[in-house]
């Protein structure tokens, strides 16, 4: 990974790392070196265990206070805004400080599978779809607040991570499964 973040360069605005799943150790630590995180999380309860659990160890272990989530694959606005205000409502009662801010809910579509096989971005094959909709109002919402926010650089990224692993290496890495 950092041979190849090399090529980039400081041509880069923004660097998102789809670090799936879990909580293992290299989640952990791209998490806590990344000036913003955003969990994806269903409305399946195991879906909803794991972005808590995500969200507490980052707060307890790395300190990290702020998340924005998205809720994905939801039946309807309604369904969304409930999973949204179920993950703030446990990390409001068990983590008091967290703040989680949802930037929005993307919904099932069925021609997502379609795409996967294709191995495209819905955004190409079906713009005018509502998912694709809704995440281009999604990304227009993080582009907004990054232009607000302190200008960070992928220097900056790495050399947050490695301080950050440094101090977690005595932490054995755990996971949980489930999809986000």
């Amino acid at each position: 990974l950092m041979n190849s973040l090399d090529y980039f360069e400081q041509d880069l605005d923004y660097m998102i790392i789809d670090t799936g799943a879990g909580i293992s150790r290299n989640v952990m630590y791209f998490n806590a070196a990344s000036q913003r995180v955003i969990v994806v999380a269903t409305s399946e309860p195991t879906s909803i265990t794991d972005a808590y659990a995500m969200i507490k160890v980052l707060r307890k272990r790395y300190g990290i206070k702020r998340f924005d989530l998205i809720v994905n694959n939801v039946s309807s606005k309604v369904e969304g805004d409930q999973v949204a205000r179920q993950l703030s409502l446990v990390c409001e009662r068990f983590l008091g400080d967290v703040v989680l801010e949802t930037l929005g809910s993307i919904p099932a579509d069925s021609q997502i599978p379609e795409c996967i096989k294709e191995q495209r971005a819905f955004v190409d094959i079906h713009p005018n779809g509502e998912a694709a909709k809704r995440l281009k109002r999604i990304v227009s919402r993080v582009e907004q607040t990054a232009r607000n926010s302190s200008n960070g650089s992928l220097q900056f990224f790495l050399r947050r991570m490695v301080l950050n692993q440094m101090k977690g290496s005595n932490h054995a890495g755990y996971r949980v499964s489930g999809s986000y």
